[in-house]
């Protein structure tokens, strides 16, 4: 019994473990018909500092939003754009999409006698997946000429969250056009 709980748990841990790791990549998109150089100021959306998911406060709430808006204005600077709060040409943006997923997991095991199937097992593991997405607004245009995001980045204490949204918002910026 032991070892049917231990193949359990292993089935278990190596679902989530991939789970992680295909979720860790970033989806990105761009306006072809746009040239990225031709724009020199930002601002960041104010908006996307409120808090729009108040049933998850472990991942959204004001301190990770205000470290996704720095990690952004970071990275836009790094671009060499400039922040400008009276006229700006673009407008810097994020998302926070939480959502409650459920996995259901096979597990089987052979009881090494030759007259009886495998007993197969279904178990269910419940997580939380939350996909932080980017987006660079033409202001002028009113429309997103860049939109990127990676799911399942966000994890962590909230002591190591504020590298988790650093990492994950330079991640997400290295697809950007420029």
């Amino acid at each position: 019994m032991k070892i049917v709980k231990l193949k359990i748990l292993m089935n278990a841990i190596l679902a989530l473990l991939l789970l992680g790791c295909a979720s860790s990549n970033v989806i990105a998109d761009e306006d072809p018909e746009i040239d990225f150089k031709d724009y020199t100021t930002f601002t960041i959306c104010q908006e996307d500092l409120l808090i729009h998911n108040p049933n998850y406060p472990q991942y959204d709430n004001e301190q990770n939003r205000e470290k996704i808006k720095e990690a952004i204005t970071d990275q836009m600077l790094n671009k060499g754009y400039v922040l400008e709060e009276g006229s700006p040409e673009l407008q810097a943006g994020f998302e926070l999409v939480i959502l409650d997923r459920e996995m259901v997991v096979t597990n089987c095991y052979d009881e090494r006698e030759p007259n009886y199937w495998p007993e197969c097992k279904l178990t269910a593991i419940n997580y939380t997946e939350q996909t932080l997405v980017l987006y660079v607004m033409d202001l002028q245009k009113n429309r997103i000429i860049w939109q990127g995001s990676m799911a399942g980045a966000l994890i962590g204490s909230p002591k190591k969250m504020t590298r988790a949204i650093d990492e994950t918002v330079a991640r997400i910026f290295k697809e950007y056009p420029i």
